[in-house]
C-alpha cells in the first residue's frame, strides 16, 4: 500500500468521517433540542398572552362580583348601589359601562320608582308623595328625558346603566334585560346548577352602538336571583390591547369567544363577532366582507349575496376551528400532547405554525398564528451555520489531500529518478521546487548526485579513450622491437635460457605484484564509493527516521487532544448530572408551592428532560471519541512499529558502513606487501643484472632492449584487459549527452 493511500485511509479519512459523524449527531441533536427550543417559545409566547387576556377577565369578574357583593348589601337601597356603580367606574378606566339592574319588583319598590320619576317630569321634589329617586337624578348627571325612563324602565324597574361612551360618565335606562345575557344568561346559568356565579358575555352591539363583553355577577337574596351587576369592556379597547401582545410583525392573534366568535382580530378588526365558520378568503387571499348583523347585533354570512362558499378559501377557518377543539380538549390533554400545529396554505404555499391556550374565565380560546420560518428561525440559522462549517471542513479536507498529493508525488519522483540513476541514466531530468520542505531538498541532493555522476561518466569515458591510445602505440611499439630484437635471438638464445627463465619468474612475480597493486587500488577506490552512497543512504534513512517520529509525536498530540475532549465530556456530564438534580428539586419546591408553582413546575421539568437530552448526547459524544482516540491510537502504533523498522535498517545501514571501512582498511594494507614484494623483485632482478654482467659475450643493450619489450607486451596486454573491463562496467552509463560532441 502506498504512503498516499495510508494518510487518505488511517489519517485524514477518519479525522474526516470522524468530524463528519459528531457534526452529524450534534446537529441532528441540536436541531431537535433548537426546534423544541424554538416551538416551546412560541407555545409560551401563545400562554403568555391567554394568561395577560385572562387576568383581564380575572378582573372584570372580581369587581363585578365585588359589586354585586355591595349591591346585596345594600339591596333596595337604589340610590347608593347607583352612586358605587359610578365609583367604581371611576377606578376602573379600563371598563367603557356598568349596569345595576333588579328583576321586575324585586325589592317591592317599583311603584314608588316610578312615582318619584313622574315627579321630576311634573317639577316636584323626586322623594314627594312617599316616591323613591332611584337613581339620585340631584348627583347623577343624564340626558335622557324622564318620559324616556319611564318607558324603559317598565313602570319602574330598577336598571340603571353608567356610560363613558361620550368621555364623561353619563347615566342612562339600562335595556334588554330580559333577553340579554348579561341578565336572562346570567339567570339560565344559575338556575342550571353551576357554581360560577358570573358570566362573560359573548361579544355584542350593545343599543346599536357599541361592540362589547359583559362581566356580570347576580345580585341573591336568601338565594334567589333578584337582579345582576355588569362591567362592560370595549372590544376595540381589546383588540388594541390584543395588538399589543403581539412580538413579531409576521404573528396574528385572534382571541375567540367560548361559541367561537371573534372577540379581537389583529388581521382585521371589521371581524369582530363573527363566527370562525363564517371565514372565508377570496383568490387573493383577503377576507369575504359579505356580512349582516342580526337581533343581537353580531356578524353573520349574508346568504342574499349569492356568493358560492364552495369556490371560497377555508385556510383561516379551517386553522381556527382546529385551534378552537384542541383548546377546548386541553383539560383532557397529557402534558406530552402539547404541541405547535403546522398547516400549508395550499393557494399561497406558505407553512405557518399554530398555537392555542385556553382563557378562564370565560372560556375564550386565543390563537396565534405565525409564519414558520419566523418561528424556526434560530433553528434555519443554525443549519446554515453547520453546512458553512461542514463546506469549510470539506475545503480544508480536499486541501489537506491536495496538498498530501503534492508532497507525495515529489516523493514518487525522487523514487523513479533514484530508479533511473541505479539503471546507469545520469541524464534524468530533475525539477526541483522553492519548496524547502525534505522532499525538495531530497530532489535537490539527488540532482546533484546526477550531476557528479555524469561528471564521473564523462571523466571515464576520456580515460578510456586514453588508455586505448596508449595501447595501440604500446602495440605498435612492442612490434617494431620484436622485429629489430629477431634477428639476434637465435645467437643470445642458449646463453640466456637462463636468463630467461630467472627474468620470466621476475616477471611473473612483477606482473603479479602490479595487477595486485592495481586491484587493490581499483578495490580502494570503488570500496570507497560505495561507503560514501551508503553512508549517503543512511542519511536518507535516518531524515525518513525522524520524520516518521514527528509523525508518531503528531499522532501522540491527537491523541491528548482526545483526552481534553474526553475532560469536557466528562464536565458536560457532570453539568446535566448537576441540573438534573436542580430539576428534581425545583419540582419538589414547585409541589410545595401548589398552583402558584405550576409555572416553575412546568420549567422544571423542561430543565430536567434538557439534562437528560444533554446526558444522551454527551454519552454519545463520548462513545465517538473513545473510538476515534482508538483509531489514533492504532495509527501512532502503527506509526512506532514502522519507525523501529527505520531504525533498524539505519543500524544496518550504519553496520555496512562500518563494514565497508573495515575492508577498505585490509584493502589499503595490501599496497605495503605490494611494494615489500615489489622490492624483492628488485632485488632479483639485480642478481639478473650480475649474471648478465657475467655473459660478456652478449651485447648488454640488447638484452636490455629485450626486457623491456617483454615487459612491454606484458603491459599492453594488462592495459587490454583493464580497458575490457572498463568497457563492461560503463556499458550501462548514459552521461550527459549534452557533452558527448
Amino acid at each position: 500500500m502506498r504512503i498516499k493511500t495510508k494518510i487518505a485511509l488511517f489519517i485524514i479519512a477518519p479525522i474526516f468521517v470522524t468530524d463528519l459523524a459528531v457534526s452529524l449527531v450534534n446537529g441532528i441533536g441540536n436541531y431537535n433540542a433548537l426546534k423544541a427550543l424554538a416551538e416551546e417559545k412560541f407555545l409560551s409566547h401563545t400562554e403568555n398572552i391567554a394568561l395577560k387576556i385572562a387576568r383581564e377577565n380575572e378582573n372584570g369578574v372580581s369587581v363585578s362580583r365585588t359589586a354585586a357583593t355591595a349591591a346585596n348589601v345594600w339591596f333596595a337601597d337604589r340610590s347608593n348601589s347607583t352612586t358605587y356603580i359610578r365609583e367604581l367606574l371611576q377606578i376602573f378606566p379600563a371598563f367603557i359601562g356598568a349596569s345595576i339592574g333588579y328583576e321586575v319588583n324585586a325589592d317591592l319598590n317599583d311603584f314608588r320608582s316610578e312615582r318619584g320619576i313622574r315627579n321630576l317630569r311634573d317639577g316636584r321634589e323626586a322623594t314627594f308623595d312617599d316616591a323613591v329617586d332611584s337613581y339620585n337624578f340631584r348627583s347623577n348627571p343624564t340626558s335622557v328625558s324622564y318620559d324616556e325612563w319611564l318607558a324603559k324602565s317598565e313602570g319602574g324597574r330598577f336598571a340603571a346603566y353608567w356610560n363613558r361612551a361620550k368621555g364623561d360618565l353619563e347615566l342612562e335606562p339600562l335595556v334588554d334585560m330580559g333577553s340579554s345575557m348579561y341578565s336572562a344568561g346570567l339567570k339560565k346559568k344559575l338556575d342550571s346548577g353551576s357554581s360560577e356565579h358570573f358570566i362573560v358575555t359573548e361579544p355584542y352591539l350593545y343599543n346599536n352602538k357599541v361592540l362589547m363583553v359583559e362581566y356580570s355577577a347576580p345580585i341573591l337574596q336568601d338565594g334567589r336571583f333578584m337582579g345582576q351587576v355588569a362591567f362592560d369592556r370595549d372590544l376595540t379597547n381589546f383588540s388594541n390591547f390584543v395588538a399589543n401582545l403581539k412580538t413579531s410583525a409576521q404573528s396574528e392573534i385572534f382571541l375567540l369567544s367560548s361559541q367561537a366568535r371573534i372577540i379581537a382580530c389583529t388581521k382585521n378588526q371589521n371581524l369582530r363577532t363573527l363566527s370562525i365558520y363564517d371565514l372565508y378568503t377570496d383568490d387573493a387571499g383577503a377576507f369575504v366582507m359579505s356580512f349582516l348583523r342580526d337581533e343581537n347585533g353580531r356578524l353573520v354570512r349574508d346568504d342574499s349575496a349569492g356568493t358560492d362558499v364552495a369556490k371560497l378559501g377555508t385556510s383561516y377557518r379551517d386553522i381556527l376551528s382546529s385551534a378552537f377543539d384542541k383548546a377546548k380538549n386541553a383539560g383532557l390533554l397529557s402534558e406530552g400532547e402539547r404541541a405547535v400545529s403546522y398547516f400549508k396554505d395550499s393557494k399561497t404555499k406558505r407553512s405557518y405554525c399554530v398555537s392555542q391556550a385556553l382563557i378562564r374565565p370565560g372560556n375564550w380560546v386565543v390563537v396565534q398564528i405565525m409564519p414558520q420560518s419566523e418561528v424556526l428561525a434560530p433553528v434555519y440559522a443554525y443549519i446554515r451555520a453547520e453546512l458553512i462549517e461542514m463546506g469549510v471542513f470539506a475545503l480544508i479536507f480536499i486541501a489537506s489531500i491536495l496538498f498530501a498529493n503534492a508532497i507525495l508525488r515529489r516523493v514518487t519522483r525522487a523514487t523513479a529518478v533514484a530508479d533511473e540513476i541505479a539503471a546507469g541514466n545520469f541524464d534524468v531530468e530533475i525539477t526541483v521546487s522553492k519548496s524547502n520542505d525534505e522532499t525538495s531538498q531530497l530532489l535537490l541532493s539527488m540532482s546533484n548526485m546526477a550531476r557528479k555522476l555524469r561528471t564521473s561518466a564523462r571523466q571515464i569515458e576520456d580515460s578510456q579513450t586514453q588508455l586505448e591510445s596508449a595501447s595501440a602505440s604500446i602495440e605498435r611499439v612492442s612490434a617494431n622491437c620484436e622485429s629489430a630484437i629477431a634477428d639476434f635471438g637465435k645467437s643470445a638464445s642458449s646463453v640466456s635460457h637462463a636468463v630467461r627463465s630467472i627474468g620470466d619468474n621476475a616477471a611473473e612475480l612483477s606482473k603479479n605484484a602490479e595487477s595486485v597493486c592495481a586491484a587493490a587500488n581499483d578495490a580502494s577506490e570503488m570500496a570507497e564509493n560505495g561507503r560514501r552512497n551508503v553512508s549517503l543512504l543512511n542519511d536518507i534513512v535516518s531524515g525518513l527516521s525522524a520524520n516518521t517520529s514527528a509523525i508518531a509525536r503528531r499522532f501522540s498530540i491527537i491523541s491528548e487532544r482526545a483526552n481534553s475532549v474526553n475532560s469536557v465530556v466528562t464536565a458536560v456530564s457532570k453539568v446535566a448530572d448537576e441540573t438534573n438534580l436542580l430539576s428534581l428539586n425545583a419540582s419538589i419546591e414547585a409541589e410545595k408551592a401548589g398552583s402558584y408553582g405550576v409555572g416553575f413546575a412546568v420549567v422544571a421539568r423542561e430543565i430536567g428532560r434538557l439534562a437528560e437530552q444533554t446526558a444522551v448526547a454527551t454519552s454519545d459524544i463520548d462513545a465517538i471519541m473513545k473510538e476515534m482516540k482508538s483509531a489514533v491510537d492504532a495509527g501512532a502504533a502503527e506509526v512506532k512499529n514502522f519507525a523501529a523498522e527505520v531504525e533498524g535498517a539505519a543500524g544496518q545501514m550504519a553496520s555496512v558502513v562500518a563494514a565497508m571501512d573495515s575492508a577498505i582498511t585490509k584493502i589499503q594494507s595490501v599496497a605495503p606487501q605490494v611494494e615489500s614484494l615489489s622490492g624483492g623483485i628488485g632485488w632479483q632482478r639485480e642478481s639478473v643484472s650480475d649474471i648478465n654482467a657475467n655473459l660478456a659475450n652478449l651485447d648488454a643493450g640488447m638484452e636490455h632492449t629485450s626486457e623491456l619489450i617483454r615487459l612491454a607486451v606484458e603491459s599492453r596486454e594488462r592495459l587490454r584487459a583493464a580497458v575490457v573491463r572498463m568497457r563492461e562496467d560503463i556499458k550501462d552509463i548514459k552521461p550527459d549527452s549534452s557533452n558527448n560532441g
